[in-house]
């Protein structure tokens, strides 16, 4: 019979191209046991192409066989041609002659490029209580890793002290949380919204403090756009665009958010001719490709992905910004938290790196509610690689970040020895990578 993967641990799980690769099978459970089962087998298949020149069937007979059968379990070896995902299966032939599934999985090759990178989940906008959510940064913080994140930014409407109270207290406990600085960006008589992903300085503040100044630098920029340009959007553009400026200014990203929020059913909370520029100018380094909407608010999220990929199509593919999924969460214990978030590729999970990435258009957007199929946004070769990280990396992973956002809560709880036993996890951020990535 077909034993489920969760009673074996299979590693690694992500290999070079165009390499032989070990994998080990080793069972979790006696009752899964390879020496206990019998006579096996392995089926190899993969998936985009064949591998041409290797048997995708072996019996194990010896060292020369592509797997043996050891104390710990299964080894196998297996060349993977080019960059895709691979299947196996594993059969047992038990004492009657009777040839069983014993176990499927599959394992992923990539190009050097991506070999050379990490898969970092997370989301950067979303609310406390210091503007309109319903929890505290902190109790926001623990909730990400809770959730599976990697990273998070705490962006609070016109607000950028609370992401500091974020960043603070992922920085005091030993986890794989990385928390950076970040705020909705609202700026007078602007009506889009912005986010502020990782600025040195706040944007609301800078704009609010001396408003006079903001206003003739957004003149200034309005001065310069082409006269097509209609006059009742000018000024949400120029304005939006000193944003986007001054955030870069900061060391941050600028991330045009949700250009197809509908207000009370009736209408998009800005222009479409605004919207139509906003594209036309692309001065934003992130769109909001899916946004934090509930399942009644379906339209805005197919509006903002048709939109892109008639974006794509125009531009040939070639945009100048990268792509985001987030929750805009206002509660991190009811719908929509969890539900959306963003898939880098960056070397670590600094904020350098992470830009980096962004900047480079290694990103994907996901849809991910529970009980429903997962939807995956950005380049193919990315949203194949994600698919595969989601079935086979993820649900591992996410267990240890709900255990780690757990102790983070019983901490902030005020419960004493919560830092001390999140030190005692053997594996996590890092050391996963070493274990379930191999070698380059």
């Amino acid at each position: 019979m077909e034993h489920a993967l969760e009673s074996f641990d299979i590693y690694p799980l992500v290999f070079p191209a165009d390499k032989e690769a070990v994998i080990n099978v080793k069972p979790l459970f006696e009752q899964v046991d390879f020496n206990l089962a019998g006579k096996v087998r392995v089926d190899y298949t993969p998936m985009l192409y064949p591998n041409k020149g290797q048997e995708l069937l072996a019996w194990a007979t010896g060292n020369d066989t592509p797997f043996e059968v050891t104390d710990d379990g299964v080894v196998i070896r297996q060349f993977l041609l080019g960059e895709q995902e691979h299947a196996f299966a594993v059969y047992v032939t038990n004492a009657d002659g009777k040839e069983d599934v014993w176990l499927r999985f599959n394992v992923y090759s990539l190009n050097d490029d991506l070999m050379a990178l990490r898969p970092y989940k997370g989301d950067f906008h979303m609310h406390s209580m210091e503007s309109d959510g319903l929890e505290s940064p902190e109790y926001v913080t623990a909730s990400c890793r809770k959730v599976g994140f990697d990273f998070m930014v705490l962006t609070d409407h016109r607000k950028y002290e609370p992401s500091l109270r974020a960043t603070k207290f992922a920085e005091s406990l030993p986890t794989g949380l990385k928390a950076f600085p970040g705020e909705e960006v609202h700026l007078p008589d602007n009506p889009v919204h912005i986010v502020n992903f990782g600025s040195s300085f706040s944007v609301n503040d800078l704009a609010n403090s001396d408003e006079a100044k903001y206003r003739k630098e957004v003149e200034g920029i309005a001065a310069g756009f082409p006269e097509e340009m209609p006059e009742h959007v000018r000024f949400q553009v120029a304005s939006s665009e000193w944003a986007y400026d001054k955030i870069r200014e900061g060391g941050g990203l600028a991330m045009f958010c949700h250009p197809y929020w509908r207000i009370a059913w009736r209408y998009n909370y800005i222009w479409e001719s605004c919207v139509d520029w906003m594209f036309k100018r692309s001065k934003f380094d992130i769109l909001e490709l899916l946004g934090g909407f509930y399942r009644h608010e379906s339209f805005s999220n197919n509006e903002q992905t048709a939109r892109y990929t008639q974006e794509m199509i125009k531009s040939g593919g070639k945009v100048n910004w990268a792509v985001a999924g987030i929750s805009d969460a206002h509660g991190c214990d009811r719908d929509l938290f969890g539900w959306y978030y963003t898939v880098l590729f960056a070397e670590d999970c600094e904020f350098d790196s992470l830009k980096a990435a962004f900047n480079a258009q290694r990103s994907v957007a996901v849809k991910s509610i529970e009980n429903e199929c997962p939807e995956i946004y950005g380049d193919l070769r990315y949203v194949r690689y994600v698919d595969f990280l989601m079935k086979k990396f993820y649900p591992r992973h996410d267990k240890l970040c709900r255990l780690e956002g757990e102790l983070m809560l019983r901490h902030l709880a005020g419960e004493e020895g919560m830092s001390e036993l999140l030190n005692t996890f053997p594996i996590r951020g890092k050391a996963m990578f070493e274990k379930y990535w191999a070698g380059k």
